[in-house]
């Protein structure tokens, strides 16, 4: 059984009105979303900045809730779950955001923002707690003599790894991780990346991992989602991580990897990226598009596998891989 599955999910925003008379507008930012999420796997989702990325993210564990569509956790619809439930579903799911200097409490020790969720679900004694405290923390390779010490007086990467110890304290299954090592140097990116590597082994866990990153993308993910406008444009699968994708957005977005030897050509994308407010009947990707077709202007395509695993939403996927279309 799948861990995750999303079904047609979408999400969208009011748009604030100027006056009484306006027409009221929204921002469409997640679009008919279709994903399902195996256990033990690091999925990545990537994409430009406003593409839906973390609103997924926070749809997923629920800090937002979709405006249509379901999210299952182990074959259990979220949104039907009552208090009781939802409360043991949270010890299950958890985030860890971008910028730890924000998520964590600047009055807290970081010994008590760790044992924090313990202690809102009561689970164990003091000694129990601080027994489990401490060995979360130094898996997450904080040392002792930093557990009375405050967010302020640690550095970004020891911030981060306080974040990751409070988000796995309650032992869940599955953690979305959103932008968690962007804002960090790319040593210590390197330092926090094996250090998740570690604890997803040494804990089971699931990951959804966000990031506009290309080079941490591919070398931390099992399978990536491409994501534009909201969609999902292509889906690349374990074996073709690595490997030059098929949809015209995500071939553009991956050829901007920067190559010791470069052999491929730099795609560059023309055209406009459409307001989320107004988007295209047709598919979203086609004022930009160098193989944009008048099927494309009428018909949204929908996300269909092909022949080398992949799932792209493109009309003519099939014919750009085979290189019918130039």
């Amino acid at each position: 059984m799948p861990l995750i599955q999303l079904e047609n999910v979408h999400k969208t925003f009011d748009v604030p009105q100027q006056s009484f008379f306006e027409k009221k507008k929204v921002v469409h930012a997640v679009n008919g979303i279709h994903l399902t999420l195996v256990e033990g796997e690091s999925f990545g989702v990537v994409g430009e900045s406003g593409c839906g990325k973390s609103t997924t993210g926070q749809l997923i564990v629920r800090l937002l809730k979709p405006t249509e569509g379901s999210i299952t956790y182990k074959g259990r619809d979220i949104a039907t779950m009552n208090r009781q439930e939802m409360k043991q579903w949270r010890k299950e799911v958890q985030i860890v955001f971008q910028d730890p200097y924000s998520s964590l409490n600047p009055r807290k020790t970081v010994f008590s923002i760790v044992e924090e969720p313990l202690r809102i679900h009561r689970l164990g004694n003091a000694e129990q707690r601080s027994e489990k405290v401490s060995r979360v923390l130094q898996d997450v390779g904080i040392d002792e003599s930093f557990f009375q010490r405050y967010p302020h007086q640690l550095s970004g990467g020891q911030r981060q790894r306080v974040a990751i110890a409070s988000a796995l304290v309650l032992d869940p299954s599955f953690i979305v991780i959103d932008e968690g090592v962007s804002a960090l140097d790319v040593s210590v990116q390197a330092q926090i990346l094996n250090v998740l590597k570690k604890i997803q082994k040494q804990y089971q866990l699931t990951y959804l991992f966000i990031s506009h990153d290309l080079n941490v993308i591919q070398y931390f993910c099992d399978r990536i989602a491409v994501m534009y406008l909201g969609e999902i444009v292509e889906i690349i699968e374990r074996d073709n991580v690595g490997k030059t994708p098929v949809h015209p957005y995500a071939k553009a977005l991956f050829s901007a990897i920067p190559q010791v030897d470069q052999k491929g050509a730099l795609t560059l994308l023309e055209g406009e990226i459409p307001s989320p407010i107004d988007l295209p009947l047709g598919c979203k990707f086609s004022t930009r598009c160098p193989y944009m077709q008048e099927t494309c202007l009428q018909k949204s395509p929908t996300l269909d596998p092909l022949a080398n695993g992949n799932a792209v939403r493109c009309h003519f996927a099939s014919s750009i891989q085979k290189g019918d279309i130039q």
